[in-house]
């Protein structure tokens, strides 16, 4: 007995979810969630002792270029998504892909790719076992049989290089608020010393002494340098005769 199965869009994903997606970079298989490179063989051991651990540097490298792929970054791009913030020297990223091409034993640099002048990419393989890629914006549509078993169908990965965009967006929105609050926080503190700097000359300005009462309660005469001047507290203005 023969019998079709319509699948939605919107339930691709959940199927997704339980067909694990193998990465293979050169002759080893990723695994992102332990951090660790595998010998790419049938059978092969997955056990600690048998792979290799990739750094938190090395594991950040690996994603930017995967969830960019088959892009290029560049190395502002690259930078900015792996230290973030953080000062770094010119040297940090060439030395981070240099140890990460000898973890992959990418001698010849035909898994990490160098495109002068504008940047690096990565040359990974990502298989979907027991699966074809489809679009995940088209209806999926199985056909079994009584003596098959379902067909897993996955999410396409085409929509990877806009998500990475829009985080790249994400971060350079927070370092600008970051910069813009440095900025304002710099000018508030140059004011304050200002502030401060007029506080203290009034404060421990020298007194006038010359000062006489007149009939006007809202006038003072005040001499100063042999010159008679008039006070009127009201106005808060001294003008000379």
């Amino acid at each position: 007995m023969r019998h079709i199965t319509i699948i939605p869009p919107h339930f691709v994903g959940l199927i997704c979810m339980h067909t694990p997606e193998k990465i293979i970079i050169g002759q080893y298989r990723w695994d992102k969630l332990s951090k660790y490179l595998y010998p790419n063989t049938d059978g092969g051991d997955d056990s600690a002792n048998n792979g290799k651990s990739l750094t938190n540097k090395q594991q950040a490298l690996l994603q930017c270029l995967y969830d960019a792929a088959p892009n290029t970054l560049t190395r502002e791009e690259l930078t900015l998504s792996i230290w973030q913030s953080e000062h770094i020297s010119q040297e940090s990223l060439p030395q981070l892909i240099n140890r990460t091409r000898r973890t992959l034993e990418d001698n010849d640099k035909s898994i990490i790719i160098n495109t002068p002048g504008i940047g690096y990419s990565l040359n990974c393989i990502t298989e979907h076992p027991q699966a074809d890629l489809t679009q995940a914006d088209s209806i999926q549509v199985i056909e079994n049989t009584d003596d098959a078993q379902p067909i897993n169908v996955v999410r396409s990965t085409a929509q990877k290089p806009r998500l990475f965009l829009e985080k790249k967006k994400i971060r350079f929105a927070i370092v600008a608020l970051i910069i813009g609050l440095s900025v304002f926080n710099a000018w508030n503190l140059c004011s304050a010393y200002l502030d401060k700097q007029a506080f203290i000359k009034t404060r421990f300005a020298t007194p006038c002494t010359n000062i006489e009462k007149t009939n006007d309660s809202n006038k003072l005469k005040v001499t100063i340098d042999n010159i008679e001047c008039i006070y009127e507290k009201n106005n808060e203005i001294i003008y000379c005769l």
